[in-house]
């Protein structure tokens, strides 16, 4: 598939009982500024996604707070041993004009409201198939200058998980990263909890049954 110049999003995820057994493993997350957000994420196009890509549109922010909307686009998983994808993020709160995941997809050149973002991807045949909403803590740590998100997903395989995550603007930066993230967990005894299956594909584990 076609598309134009993304960002690299190189992640993985880690398996908790509970917030307590993540905090007792990993003391530094006790100390991390951590900001409670509410999501929810819709996942548009089964064939896409069997087929590796990701194609969704998202909504969140501070509890309480104002939601900002997104359309999102993520190519296949490139990583070997965390998740590396090509990642294009469109925010579309206000709206959207000339998108390039539309352009993308086969729909070049339009000015949408955001209402209107969900039909397009309908009339393009990628019809909604899933989606799921949760509340999720997020924080960074800067000693590894890692983006971290703490996750409860009662209804997924794993009750907790901890998003791990960098970003790369070059193939080589991700490969240095997904470097820095298996450095990482080698140095805290942590390979073991190693969640390779992206929530998304766990999801659709549980959907499928």
């Amino acid at each position: 598939m076609d598309h134009p110049s993304c960002s690299l999003e190189v992640e993985t995820r880690l398996h908790f009982a509970d917030r307590e057994e993540a905090f007792r493993l990993l003391p530094f997350l006790r100390s991390c500024r951590w900001t409670e957000i509410e999501w929810e994420t819709s996942f548009w196009g089964e064939e896409l996604f069997l087929a590796g890509f990701l194609l969704r549109l998202a909504q969140g922010g501070p509890s309480g707070g104002p939601y900002e909307y997104s359309l999102g686009w993520k190519g296949p998983d490139r990583g070997k041993v965390v998740n590396i994808r090509e990642e294009i993020e469109e925010e579309i709160t206000e709206g959207l004009i000339d998108s390039r995941i539309l352009a993308m997809l086969g729909a070049p050149g339009r000015r949408l409201r955001r209402e209107e973002v969900a039909a397009v991807l309908e009339e393009l045949g990628h019809a909604r198939f899933m989606s799921f909403s949760r509340r999720s803590l997020l924080g960074v740590d800067p000693a590894y200058g890692f983006k971290l998100k703490l996750m409860s997903c009662p209804i997924l395989r794993w009750p907790l998980l901890l998003e791990i995550e960098k970003s790369a603007a070059t193939w080589e930066e991700a490969r240095a990263a997904e470097k820095a993230i298996i450095s990482f967990l080698e140095g805290h005894g942590l390979l073991d909890r190693l969640v390779r299956e992206e929530p998304p594909t766990l999801l659709y584990e549980v959907m499928k049954g």
